[in-house]
């Protein structure tokens, strides 16, 4: 008898000992049903939000140059290279002179009786029309002027930045950004680089500019009794986007 209430005894000692596992582990089920449940919430309330779309910018052309000068209202003063006409009508002159110059060479080679000399001499030519075809390569990159071209920027202009833009924590260092922070950061428009000011625009920075489409001249416009005889207004391109690239101030 004392040996059955003994054992009767244990069973019921090692069952209150299981009891809070058992406890503890029905807690952490309905706890991970909670989450299950608020998670697939969250994952509700992102499918509902209204994707951002995709932004469409419509331009022209772009180009990748340097900034020279910042005006005070929507002026930029960016640096870009033309056709120099002085420095086409030099090469063209200098061209036209040198091609008689190795005619004249020419005939006198192939006339000269002696044979040796008249090899040197061909050999002497045909060496000098090589190096007239490696000058004529050389010059023709240098037609080119640089000069400052005006630009302004249309009402709703976007300014991007391929490098992160700079921010500074509390105690005045420099942040740095995170994969994820990056990433975050980033606006989902299709846009290349991230977001900045107009203020970020520096002197001497290298970027590339989108400009605005131009609509083609109307043919065939009869003047009016209206029109003045100003002729046409100087035309100043305009920018819908300006990404800033690596290199140059920040």
């Amino acid at each position: 008898m004392k040996r059955s209430i003994g054992a009767v005894l244990g069973f019921l000692a090692v069952l209150i000992l299981l009891m809070p596992a058992s406890n503890a582990q029905d807690e952490k089920k309905e706890e991970k049903k909670e989450e299950k449940k608020a998670d697939k919430k969250d994952d509700e309330k992102k499918k509902d939000e209204p994707k951002k779309a995709i932004e469409k910018l419509v331009f022209g052309q772009k180009m990748v140059t340097k900034i020279k000068r910042i005006g005070e209202s929507r002026e930029l003063f960016v640096e870009i290279q033309e056709i120099d006409q002085k420095k086409v009508y030099d090469f063209n002159s200098w061209k036209v002179k040198r091609q008689a110059e190795l005619a004249k060479q020419q005939y006198t080679a192939q006339t000269t009786k002696d044979f040796k000399a008249r090899f040197t001499a061909l050999q002497n030519y045909q060496r000098d029309a090589g190096a007239f075809q490696g000058e004529i390569a050389k010059r023709q990159t240098q037609l080119y002027s640089k000069r400052e071209l005006e630009l302004r920027s249309v009402d709703m202009v976007k300014y991007r930045s391929i490098i992160p833009p700079i921010e500074f924590d509390d105690q005045g260092f420099e942040k740095k950004w995170t994969k994820k922070e990056l990433e975050e950061r980033r606006d989902k428009t299709g846009l290349p680089g991230f977001p900045v000011e107009a203020d970020s625009l520096k002197v001497d920075q290298t970027v590339e500019v989108y400009l605005a489409k131009v609509a083609p001249p109307v043919k065939g416009k009869k003047k009016g009794p209206d029109d003045d005889d100003l002729g046409p207004m100087p035309y100043r391109p305009e920018f819908v986007m300006i990404v800033i690239l690596p290199g140059g101030p920040r």
